[in-house]
């Protein structure tokens, strides 16, 4: 960022170490965290400056986060590099800080509940285009100056991949605690040139009576275009449930979201009362089979899964049902299609997957990557009642090693869809 004109003295600086910040040209810079820093030159500079080094400052500063209203999308601009401008931190005669992410920060309102709604809030962040890649971290500790806040986060969004939606959920109550700073950051995918996003924070609505289980369909529901998500509370009891997402109308892809047994979640929480399901095509339906071994409030996600759902109006409904998707309980003896255990979980070279088919069809199992990306074609095609494996070696179609990280395992057969998570580790 040197300026190489004639006229001297010349400051050239930046923030977040994007965007040039010339002399007398001013610059919008969002709320949240940013790193600013600056170098002193002049022509000619390079030969005789004995060292450099001490010609930058940096610093970073804090700017009032922006205050979110329920229900009310905001657009935003794209944060920038994470660490743009810690690079400048070299002058020896400035003390390096502990530095944080630099990231575009908002806040939510007050997340108070209403009677039986309102236990759980959820903040989503999408991209505006496929250019766009964001995390969204939440802090408890709110910013009080322009050097505190945005600093270490206590759960953090980061799952989705290009242009895929992201989400936090909390409950106040169980954190004992009413509003929280949001940062967004750039995500790892991020393309140069993307656009912005769009961030929203909503409350739940209770479903059915209070700690008795919901049964049946309920809804319908509408997501208005540039609006993100939808937010449930329900009681589940112990045992199998299945939850269908009912795509009813508009053309975008939804993703269904359960989580239990804990106050805060990020999209793709793995525990043993929480799921996720978002593999379907747009406009179709998804469902996810849940076993809930202490009975407890749940909170119920229903998202657009990226940019290109973002804008689109959706209607949609869920159905509650007790058991499997087949209608066999577990562990009476007979076949249940769906996938029973994959091991070793996490692995490194190989895991095998097992499932079962009550009738004889067509079934398949494909490995998919967090952005919904197939990666490997296990089984396609016709196979007979009973229990069946297959090997995944860690490899996509081409026969390439894939990265280190978390994949889906998606079985479907016989009307019956099935997911589990599978961590890859080198």
């Amino acid at each position: 960022m040197d300026d190489n004109s004639l006229l001297s003295p010349v400051v050239s600086a930046g923030y977040a170490g994007a965007d040039s910040l010339k002399r007398s040209t001013p610059s919008d810079i969002p709320g949240g965290r940013h790193t600013l820093w600056m170098r002193a030159n002049f022509p000619g500079w390079q030969t005789l400056d004995t060292d450099p080094t001490n010609n930058y400052w940096a610093e970073q500063f804090v700017w009032s986060p922006w205050q979110l209203v329920m229900d009310t999308p905001v657009r935003m601009d794209a944060p920038r590099d994470p660490i743009g401008g810690w690079e400048a931190f070299i002058n020896p005669a400035q003390a390096v800080p502990e530095l944080f992410f630099n990231c575009v920060g908002a806040r939510t309102p007050l997340l108070q509940p209403s009677g039986p709604n309102g236990s759980w809030a959820a903040v989503a962040a999408t991209p505006v285009d496929s250019l766009g890649d964001v995390d969204v971290r939440l802090h408890d500790e709110l910013s009080t100056g322009s050097k505190s806040g945005f600093e270490q986060a206590f759960l953090t969004s980061n799952g989705g991949g290009l242009g895929q939606t992201e989400f936090a959920l909390v409950n106040p109550n169980l954190l004992s605690q009413a509003q929280f700073d949001v940062g967004v950051l750039q995500g790892n995918g991020a393309v140069f040139g993307a656009d912005g996003f769009k961030i929203s924070v909503t409350s739940s609505q209770y479903l059915g009576i209070q700690t008795e289980t919901p049964l049946g369909d309920y809804g319908p529901w509408n997501i208005p275009a540039g609006h993100t998500l939808a937010l449930f509370e329900v009681w589940l009891d112990v045992g199998d449930h299945v939850v269908t997402l009912q795509n009813l109308a508009g053309g975008a892809r939804l993703g269904l979201s359960i989580h239990g047994g804990a106050g805060a979640f990020a999209r793709g929480s793995a525990d043993s009362s929480s799921g996720t399901a978002w593999l379907e095509l747009a406009g179709m339906d998804e469902q996810l089979n849940l076993i809930v071994t202490q009975a407890g409030y749940h909170a119920v996600a229903v998202w657009k899964a990226g940019w290109a759902d973002l804008e689109q109006p959706v209607q949609f409904g869920l159905a509650f049902t007790n058991g499997n998707v087949s209608g066999v309980v577990p562990g009476a003896g007979q076949l249940v299609t769906g996938i029973r255990d994959v091991r070793p979980n996490p692995f490194n070279p190989q895991t095998t997957v097992a499932f079962e088919v009550e009738k004889a069809g067509a079934v398949e199992v494909c490995i998919y990557d967090l952005r919904g990306q197939k990666v490997r074609v296990l089984q396609s095609g016709h196979l007979g009642s009973g229990r069946h494996q297959r090997v995944w070696n860690g490899r996509d179609e081409s026969g390439r090693s894939v990265a280190t990280g978390t994949y889906l395992v998606r079985m479907s057969g016989g009307g019956s869809v099935d997911h589990r998570k599978i961590m890859l580790i080198k």
